[in-house]
């Protein structure tokens, strides 16, 4: 099964050029919980795919992305908060233990996601897909909200579902959807800053 929670060095800025849906993109990331959401179909995948395929331009994956118009070519530029990346791995003093047989899919998803942010170093970002909170009931989502709030390295989550940014009055909330021409736009809801930001939107 292909990762569904990506670990990258900490990201500043992206900017995407003729990348997917997007024409021309830039998104200002803090260096804590950044989340990104909207309907399916406005590219917050995208968003995420590009940066996996920027890190890891050798290893397409499953992804494959295309230019927004045939014969021309797109860019994505990635602007990292630091230069070189330091990432110490444990030793393994035990055998890690085998999920419940009956455990569900959601408390599978609650427990990677509690596993894989405890262990992330701070220098680094976790880029979390959209699969992991879809599939979580509410207790465990309540459980996911609390994680991703107390997080110690920067996270950039996509979540597709209706979101209450009561939920994360600490994050960076960039929410995708389409116009009434069926334009994309990506509005920054909330800033994550105490001094706070005026409402931006972008069109493509």
């Amino acid at each position: 099964m292909a990762p569904i929670i990506h670990l990258v060095p900490a990201i500043k800025r992206l900017s995407l050029t003729r990348v997917g849906c997007w024409n021309n993109l830039i998104l200002d990331f803090i260096p804590s919980l950044n989340i990104i959401t909207g309907m399916g179909g406005c590219g917050k995948s995208t968003i995420l795919r590009s940066i996996i395929q920027a890190v890891h331009p050798l290893d397409p994956g499953q992804y494959c992305l295309t230019p927004t118009h045939p014969f021309t070519s797109g860019r994505i530029e990635i602007e990292f908060y630091t230069q070189s990346v330091v990432v110490d791995i444990p030793v393994l003093n035990r055998i890690p233990e085998e999920p419940a047989k009956d455990e569900s899919h959601g408390h599978l998803m609650l427990s990677q996601l509690r596993s894989r942010i405890s262990a992330a170093p701070k220098n680094v970002s976790l880029l979390i897909e959209d699969e992991v909170t879809a599939v979580l009931d509410k207790p465990a989502y309540v459980e996911a909200v609390k994680l991703l709030n107390a997080a110690q390295c920067q996270v950039i989550c996509l979540i597709a579902h209706h979101l209450d940014p009561n939920d994360f009055k600490h994050a960076r909330i960039y929410v995708c959807s389409l116009d009434r021409e069926n334009s994309i736009k990506v509005t920054l809801q909330q800033s994550g800053r105490a001094d706070g930001y005026s409402t931006l939107s972008q069109y493509f």
